[in-house]
């Protein structure tokens, strides 16, 4: 009987790698000359800006529904006019009347996709950063992110003129210098509360809730 012929050995083909063509799109809104890296910045009038938009002025930001995977905004919101928009359709026709920081929001809420984050910078209410800006036009506490949840608008009854956006406050929380920052927790807390200027800035995460 004839030896049986061995068969080759099939050689399997090398497996493709395939670079993923999805590009995240991250806004940094109010970026100034120096957008947060890995984001588009978004200024008015910074003229290196990618996209010179006003973002308070009542009209809709260029982006689409549910279209951006973060945001960022670092010493932006105190600059926001204290005043009224008036929001006209599309036929011109006026709408509603909606506070100017609430727009912002709304906005970004609305361009964000769903579990996107917005990360937050702004001076602490109590410190002298908050006021020596003569273009500052607010002053923040802490407090008012929650103003941003649906469900706390809800519960206190202020949904009919706070805007509809609704971001989850992931996290919320003033910055120190390092020397302060080394001391014991109970310490920090007593002197955020009793220490004019303990703290310099106040940070917030918040996370894009749709249904």
């Amino acid at each position: 009987m004839a030896p049986k012929k061995k068969t080759p050995a099939r050689k399997r083909a090398p497996k493709l790698e395939l670079a993923s063509s999805v590009v995240e799109l991250k806004l940094d809104l109010g970026s100034g000359q120096s957008p947060r890296e890995g984001y588009e910045g978004v200024d008015l009038h910074a003229p290196n800006a990618k996209h010179r938009v006003h973002l308070w002025n009542g009209e809709s930001w260029p982006w689409a529904d549910s279209t951006v995977d973060a945001l960022h905004a670092s010493h932006v919101i105190e600059h926001i006019d204290a005043l009224y928009l008036n929001i006209l359709d599309d036929k011109g026709v006026h709408v509603r009347q909606v506070d100017a920081l609430m727009f912002f929001f709304s906005e970004a809420w609305r361009v964000a996709k769903p579990g996107a984050k917005f990360t937050l910078i702004w001076p602490a209410l109590q410190n002298v950063r908050a006021f020596q800006d003569p273009t500052h036009r607010r002053f923040i506490p802490m407090q008012l992110m929650g103003y941003l949840d649906k469900n706390c608008r809800e519960m206190n009854k202020i949904d009919h003129y706070l805007g509809g956006c609704d971001w989850v406050m992931e996290s919320c929380a003033p910055t120190t210098t390092p020397d302060n920052a080394l001391k014991h927790k109970d310490v920090q807390l007593a002197k955020f509360v009793e220490d004019w200027g303990f703290s310099e800035d106040f940070h917030a995460t918040l996370v894009c809730r749709k249904a």
